[in-house]
């Protein structure tokens, strides 16, 4: 496999991972639901664009877990993400070897179902907590793992448990990290790397810090809820980009 970025290709990659670390930084989650589908505009190949965003992510995320390891809630968010870790092989299975269009269809379909969902606010406490705590946290560690997308799932979990905007902030980093960690060994060992693969993520490490660095003021400048609503438009908008041709070839074919 070949890819050609060229310097447009490169700055939208650097764009896309810029952007989602911003996210991710500024509320814990997100990275992947706002770098997926701008990558996707630069990387016509979906297996290679969810590996980079994976794994381009793992720097912000350590810098995040770091910030916020006195906000994280570990009573909630450990057996969550231990179940998460166990859905990792599962997510690997799927990237590698589902069809690749089918992995970019089933991407931006997942990002728009939970952008929508994560415009939902819930209060009260859930039943069953910690059994759907238990599942969502596998589901999660899977689809992140195959499709780099499943974050607000958790969100929206911990937001039921009534936890307060900078322990779903700490709880997500902690949660994302490990996911994330453990599935890049994953994609060592099942050789989903290559020289190609493995340029492109230190070319988005810089734009990844520097997103870091603006969420961490944006957390403590913006009104959350305005913010939320900003991201989740430009996330859907960037997703209907990517889908609206897909249906097209769709269409086409048929």
């Amino acid at each position: 496999m070949e890819l050609t970025l060229g310097l447009t290709g490169m700055a939208i990659l650097a764009l896309a991972l810029f952007l989602g670390c911003t996210v991710y930084s500024a509320t814990g989650f997100g990275i992947a639901m706002t770098a997926m589908p701008i990558s996707l505009l630069a990387i016509s190949d979906p297996q290679t664009a969810v590996v980079v965003v994976n794994t381009g992510g793992v720097s912000a995320g350590i810098l995040i877990a770091i910030q916020a390891r006195k906000d994280i809630p570990y009573r909630e968010i450990v057996p969550v993400a231990t179940a998460g870790a166990l859905g990792v092989p599962f997510g690997v299975a799927i990237l590698k070897f589902a069809d690749p269009s089918v992995i970019r269809v089933g991407i931006v379909v997942l990002i728009l179902v939970l952008a929508a969902l994560s415009l939902k606010e819930f209060e009260g406490e859930i039943p069953y907590a910690g059994v759907l705590g238990i599942v969502a946290g596998f589901a999660v560690g899977a689809s992140l793992t195959a499709f780099a997308v499943g974050g607000p799932l958790i969100v929206l979990f911990l937001l039921a448990r009534n936890l307060g905007r900078r322990s779903v902030r700490g709880a997500m980093a902690l949660f994302l990290l490990a996911i994330a960690g453990i599935g890049v060994v994953a994609y060592a060992s099942s050789g989903l790397y290559n020289l190609e693969r493995l340029t492109l993520v230190a070319i988005v490490l810089i734009p990844s810090f520097i997103g870091f660095g603006l969420g961490a003021l944006l957390i403590k400048r913006m009104n959350e809820r305005i913010f939320r609503y900003v991201v989740l438009g430009i996330i859907g908008l960037s997703s209907v980009a990517v889908l609206v041709p897909e249906v097209m070839k769709i269409v086409r074919a048929v």
